[in-house]
């Protein structure tokens, strides 16, 4: 599959509806993203 490289210049609510299930606030303020696939990203 071939990547596209363009960078987004605004948010697509679309987008993360189809990619992110949902974000963590945790206490410290870090914030953990889930993934649809599971994938977990740490911010």
């Amino acid at each position: 599959m071939e990547q596209n490289k363009k960078m987004l210049d605004t948010f697509s609510e679309s987008l993360w509806s189809a990619v992110v299930e949902k974000a963590t606030v945790h206490a410290d303020g870090k914030i953990t993203f889930t993934l649809l696939d599971g994938t977990e990203i740490e911010a």
